[in-house]
């Protein structure tokens, strides 16, 4: 394995290492050079090299890099490492897509390495002989299933881990603005001076109807329908019909300029009177506003709308009309029905497992509160499902992908192979071996089921008759970051330190190539053993 980078790719033919114990004894290592022209990592297995002679590789001091080339061209090379079988590699890592660069403030590698793969939707895990693996995809199908009727396994167990489960939550929020207006209307007494209204308000307008404004229903008017004409009603507002016990009503449909409905009025008809809210009032907020400028002050926290000293009260047969946009809260459940079915289907009762609410009265409106929502059951709502089964079956590996069938469990799904272990059952040979298989996957999918990263814990066994619920909290942590940045591309050295940037330059000097085994006497950039390089 090695690092290494090209000038020009496409004048490359090949790259070739050749190691070994001498001239004679070694074994060419083919490297693939690929088109990036950055550094690449590069990695060759050497049970697949062609060898010439007998290598002694206990005694490894001969080492050539070979190169063909149609044009010119420069190789730098960073480091050889020759790892024996077993050993922590690379050989299942895939390259990211390329970046600029990485912000790791003291992060552990897991995090460093978590945070590589959901920025690019890779997974990752390290398997049963500790290597790891880092790719975009896993497409390593085992080489059988086991269903039903395949006769290649006992003892299958599965099990669902509901420690951290959640598919439904209670969001509440601040308040929302209603779209549409809602109206109020009130008769005086002679005493009252102060309305308490149904909810929360903005946008307050007031109107009074003191019998000052008045019109008279004209002929075919029902006891909801009215004809009047040029009426100047529109949909909403109130008329109070005076010949019928001052019965109020709203105007529920304008069919045209001389027509409108309302609720029906008992013996409604033509010649009936009726007035309007055509007296304008002015309001303002209690407390805050001037009392001596406004016919009215309001609270809208305390819902209450007061009449001011100025404003005469309201006598019996005398109205006064509120209309508002409501402020209401918002209070939202939110259920992933999928996640919900799927664990009623693995016997897990009527598979809801409620989160804790959330509270935040910075949400404004319903969508807000959904979303908030939404992500916290993706969260939560994918709940780890894990097995063994027994086999005597050879070929399966950690991180193979095996399905799994048996209508009695309810399972049906696509499974990672976890772990694997051998033990010898008793026979004439001692040569019969039995394999313990360990799998797992989420309730939609291995691929978000390697990217939760953790183990499962207080499972609980199938069991058609339970009824499960549990609650999750949530812990939401700050984190802040460090940066420092040093371009990369050859032998570049940079002073590096934590502190915030300043105006002060960092001088960066790089050695025209080509360099040579030789100590640093005499060169600008220290140079390395193992560094070396060929060019032009």
């Amino acid at each position: 394995m090695g690092w290494f980078k090209t000038s020009n790719q496409a004048n490359i033919t090949s790259l070739t290492v050749r190691l070994g114990s001498d001239a004679s004894n070694y074994a060419d290592f083919t490297i693939n050079v690929g088109t990036p022209t950055d550094w690449q990592y590069t990695r060759t297995k050497a049970t697949t090299v062609a060898v010439t002679g007998t290598p002694d590789w206990t005694a490894t001091d001969y080492a050539q890099l070979r190169i063909v080339q149609t044009g010119d061209g420069q190789v730098k090379w960073n480091g050889l490492r020759i790892n024996s079988d077993g050993s922590f590699t690379l050989f299942n890592v895939e390259p990211t897509p390329n970046f600029d660069d990485l912000r790791s403030p003291q992060l552990k590698p897991t995090s460093l390495i978590n945070q590589l793969s959901k920025t690019w939707e890779y997974v990752w895990y390290i398997d049963y002989v500790r290597d790891i693996h880092f790719r975009d995809k896993e497409n390593d199908a085992a080489p059988f299933d086991i269903d039903e009727t395949s006769n290649n396994f006992t003892d299958l167990s599965v099990e669902v881990d509901t420690s951290n489960i959640g598919n439904r939550v209670i969001v509440r929020g601040g308040e929302k603005q209603s779209e549409s207006t809602y109206a109020q209307v009130f008769e005086g007494d002679n005493t009252v001076r102060e309305w308490i209204l149904k909810n929360k308000f903005k946008n307050l307008s007031i109107t009074v109807d003191k019998n000052t404004s008045t019109d008279t229903m004209e002929a075919g008017t029902t006891t909801t329908a009215v004809n009047a004409t040029t009426h100047g009603l529109s949909v909403g507002d109130h008329i109070v019909n005076r010949t019928r016990s001052n019965a109020v009503r709203e105007v529920l449909t304008v069919p045209d300029p001389d027509s409108f409905t309302v609720e029906a009025v008992s013996g409604q008809t033509n010649g009936d009177t009726f007035s309007l809210f055509a007296t304008t009032k002015t309001d303002g907020i209690e407390g805050i506003t001037d009392e001596t400028t406004v016919d009215y002050v309001a609270n809208s926290n305390e819902k209450s709308v007061r009449a001011t000293a100025s404003e005469l009260t309201l006598d019996t047969a005398e109205f006064i009309r509120f209309e508002y946009n409501e402020r209401v809260p918002i209070q939202i459940q939110y259920t992933d029905s999928g996640s919900a079915n799927a664990l009623a289907a693995l016997g897990l009762g009527d598979g809801i497992f409620d989160l804790d609410p959330i509270t935040d009265s910075n949400i404004e409106d319903v969508n807000t509160a959904i979303s908030i929502a939404e992500a916290r059951v993706a969260e939560f709502g994918n709940a780890v499902i894990t097995g063994t089964f027994k086999t005597d079956q050879k070929g399966l590996l950690a991180g193979q992908i095996i399905h799994i069938e048996d209508s009695n469990r309810s399972v049906n799904n696509d499974y990672v192979i976890q772990k694997i272990s051998a033990k010898q059952k008793h026979g004439t040979h001692f040569d019969y071996m039995e394999y313990t298989v360990t799998f797992g996957t989420t309730l939609f999918g291995w691929i978000e089921f390697m990217q939760k990263l953790i183990r499962t814990k207080d499972s609980i066994q199938l069991n058609v008759d339970d009824i499960v619920e549990t609650y999750a909290t949530s812990n939401e942590e700050v984190e802040t970051s460090e940066i420092n940045t040093v371009q990369a591309g050859g032998i570049k050295s940079a002073t590096q330190s934590e502190s915030v940037e300043t105006s002060e330059t960092n001088n960066i000097y790089e050695t025209i190539p080509p360099w040579q085994w030789e100590t640093s006497t005499g060169q600008s950039v220290a140079t390395r053993w193992n560094l070396f390089e060929w060019g032009s």
